[in-house]
């Protein structure tokens, strides 16, 4: 749409608004419908001026980006992005050598994890359990007559 065309709807919307202005009765309306027509001559000086209302002022800057493999690391890429100059705009940074970390050894996993609910409900009740099968050990052998 060409600020010609915007800026002569906006015209139209504005005296769209004042007819509505002169048939409505009540005092908030009135005061909704002066506000539109105020935002609406605001939105024409800033047409009239040559901006857009909506998206970026400045103009558009179009950037390429390659997307290389890499020949000295094999399954690696290169991306580099350049703007419409040719200019790099987001250069690698430079590798600076540091001293390699020390490597922490992980201890193996358990072979089977087991069920938590069910290592804590047997921990809780093996005391309980041990007492138990002595208490039937001691009854069986008082119960038999050898």
């Amino acid at each position: 749409m060409s600020y010609r065309n915007a800026i002569a709807q906006r015209e139209q919307m504005i005296v769209d608004y004042k007819q509505m202005l002169e048939d409505e009765n009540s005092p908030n309306r009135k005061l909704a419908l002066q506000s539109q027509i105020d935002n609406t001559q605001e939105e024409i000086d800033y047409l009239k001026q040559g901006k857009p209302l909506f998206g970026r002022p400045e103009p558009l800057k179009q950037t390429t980006t390659v997307i290389e493999s890499d020949r000295e690391k094999k399954g690696e890429q290169i991306i580099t992005t350049r703007d419409f100059e040719g200019k790099i705009i987001d250069p690698e940074p430079e590798a600076v050598e540091s001293e390699p970390t020390p490597i922490i050894p992980v201890p193996p996993k358990p072979q089977k994890l087991g069920n938590a609910l069910r290592d804590i409900i047997h921990q809780a009740t093996s005391p309980t359990e041990d007492s138990l099968k002595a208490k039937i050990a001691a009854a069986k052998a008082a119960k038999k007559p050898n």
